[in-house]
């Protein structure tokens, strides 16, 4: 017959337990995983409102009877370490003392070793020194996630396409504005439109599920334009200095 072990009990009463307490002392929602090849679960991060940017936080859940009041270290799989670390959002473990209802996390960062004698890894946390799972871990926790300002494209992806507008309605636009003012008020927007295509090309590499194939096409016909308008600039000044 099925049997439901000590092992059993502990690793889902760790799991329902830090769920409790991100709910009930942070007031963010937490949800659990049904299907867990290394992550038990997520928190999702609010703002002072209770407003969400859609920024999520994993959760690796480690269950003890008891801690001690020193160092206490978990020995995980060294293929569970690289999972974390090639996680495409911040990844924590909370480490549940069932003795007391406490909870403490850490985060898994890509560069730390977590080395240990033998062929699995130790992570080791001390309630002295590690986070205590409560409200004042907000505001750390905001900190591991993306700004909401350096994910938000739309109005560089708008500057991109007022500017293309602006040079293909501009036939015969230089006609007659070849003066150094002209030039060098040109050049600067150039420039301009350059960082904003390499700024956005950035965020392309980090967040390609937030850019349409039309955003794509805008930022590759915006910086061809301004290379092109650049040359004639270099032209126009250089036939001035001659």
């Amino acid at each position: 017959m099925p049997k439901y072990t000590s092992k059993n009990i502990s690793g889902d009463a760790g799991e329902y337990l830090v769920a409790y307490t991100v709910t009930h002392k942070l007031g963010w929602p937490c949800r659990l995983l049904g299907v867990d090849i290394g992550v038990d679960g997520e928190l999702e991060v609010l703002d002072d409102q209770g407003e969400s940017n859609g920024d999520v936080i994993k959760m690796q859940v480690k269950a003890l009877a008891t801690m001690s009041s020193g160092d206490n270290h978990v020995y995980v799989d060294e293929e569970h370490i690289k999972y974390w670390k090639n996680f495409s959002a911040p990844i924590i473990v909370c480490f549940v003392d069932h003795a007391t209802a406490a909870v403490f996390w850490q985060s898994i960062y890509q560069t730390e070793a977590y080395l240990s004698s033998g062929d699995a890894r130790r992570l080791t946390f001390n309630p002295g020194k590690s986070h205590k799972l409560d409200a004042t871990s907000k505001q750390l926790f905001r900190d591991l996630v993306t700004p909401a300002t350096a994910k938000d494209f739309t109005k560089d992806l708008g500057t991109l396409k007022a500017y293309i507008l602006e040079w293909r309605s501009s036939d015969g636009l230089f006609v007659g504005q070849d003066g150094g003012e002209f030039l060098d008020r040109v050049d600067n927007q150039t420039d301009e439109i350059l960082s904003t295509v390499k700024r956005l090309r950035q965020g392309l590499l980090t967040f390609p599920y937030r850019f349409s194939p039309f955003d794509k096409q805008d930022m590759d016909d915006a910086e061809g334009m301004a290379y092109r308008v650049k040359r004639f600039v270099n032209e126009a000044a250089s036939d001035q200095f001659y």
